[in-house]
């Protein structure tokens, strides 16, 4: 008898470690999905703000604690880490994703930009001594213009810029 419930034992650890390891397979998220917590925490003190800012804001063209939190991500998050980034539900976390991209002048950038043509979320943005209100897709095509919010950040041709105007409109 003492043998029969050893047994049932083993089987049951058998078959919990058998559907375990299949969950962790199942489950298991690329890599490239991964965001270290470092990150993340950035990421959490930049959405809880109220705007996008610029480098240079109010009175005096002071840098903002959020455009600082900005700058830590462009150092420390890597590429892999803003491109899932540029997906998050926080319109100014995928604005400054998108933005650090831009400024590294990331490769696929124009793919990126592509995937988010139709992202019409409404956020603010700080330039100065002014507050606007932005669409991401928008921002998005503003960074990559010449002699808008960023010039050193990759750009598109004028050619380019029309064409994707055009999807914009639609």
């Amino acid at each position: 008898m003492q043998n029969l419930k050893t047994n049932n034992h083993i089987k049951k650890i058998g078959i919990i470690f058998i559907l375990f390891a299949s969950s962790n397979t199942c489950f298991a998220t690329d890599d490239s999905l991964v965001v270290r917590k470092s990150i993340l925490s950035i990421i959490e003190k930049i959405s809880e703000h109220k705007t996008v800012d610029n480098g240079a804001i109010g009175p005096g063209a002071k840098m903002s604690n959020q455009y600082k939190l900005f700058l830590n991500i462009l150092e420390l998050a890597t590429d892999k880490e803003l491109v899932t980034l540029t997906d998050d539900k926080n319109e100014n976390v995928r604005v400054y994703s998108f933005w650090a991209l831009a400024k590294r002048k990331y490769a696929d950038i124009k793919t990126i930009f592509e995937k988010h043509l139709q992202d019409t979320a409404l956020f603010r943005y700080h330039s100065g001594c002014m507050i606007f209100p932005y669409h991401v897709n928008h921002f998005f095509l503003s960074i990559l213009t010449v002699n808008k919010i960023d010039r050193y950040c990759f750009k598109l041709s004028e050619s380019e810029i029309a064409y994707y105007r055009k999807r914009l409109l639609k």
